[in-house]
């Protein structure tokens, strides 16, 4: 089976491909053009969100027979178009979570700290800014009920999840 990944993957990924038996060609940055050129040849496709998988992409993929969507959402891709070819297509939804959990802790000890405020005054003056540290704080992140919240985790502190719905007025 060939693969053709025409966006950014780690070299790790594409050893697994590899050791298991896959011709993996990395072509990034291809135009549609180029992208409508090459794809004919390709039995798989490995995307990020850089590709747009468009109904003409997939209608000159001869020989697709799947696309891999590498993150959440398949928004540049058509599936419909690919279903209706027998283009089995799927996406990896929980490869950023960890990465998304540790961004999240990031902002809101960002927040706790007063770090955008700070910023924005471009001086501090003493005691003019008064912040506290995340220790033993309870951290409400908006809309995280799921894996990110359970992978969220601060010394001493409870994160519970926060109603996007219900956020405070000022």
């Amino acid at each position: 089976m060939k693969i053709l990944v025409s966006d950014s993957l780690s070299k790790q990924g594409v050893d697994i491909l590899q050791k298991a038996g896959f011709t993996v060609d990395v072509k990034t940055k291809l135009s549609k053009e180029e992208l409508l050129k090459e794809i004919p040849s390709y039995d798989g496709l490995i995307v990020r969100s850089g590709t747009k998988v468009t109904a003409e992409v997939i209608a000159a993929a001869e020989k697709l027979k799947v696309v891999g969507r590498a993150g959440s959402g398949l928004d540049n891709v058509d599936a419909q178009a690919a279903t209706r070819r027998g283009i089995v297509v799927m996406n990896t939804p929980g490869g950023n979570t960890v990465t998304t959990a540790e961004h999240t802790m990031a902002m809101m000890c960002a927040m706790t700290r007063r770090i955008p405020q700070a910023t924005m005054r471009r001086s501090i003056r003493r005691n003019s800014l008064t912040s506290s540290t995340a220790s033993r704080r309870r951290m409400r992140p908006s809309g995280s009920r799921g894996r990110i919240r359970r992978n969220v985790s601060a010394a001493d502190s409870t994160v519970r999840p926060r109603n996007p719905g219900r956020l405070p007025r000022g």
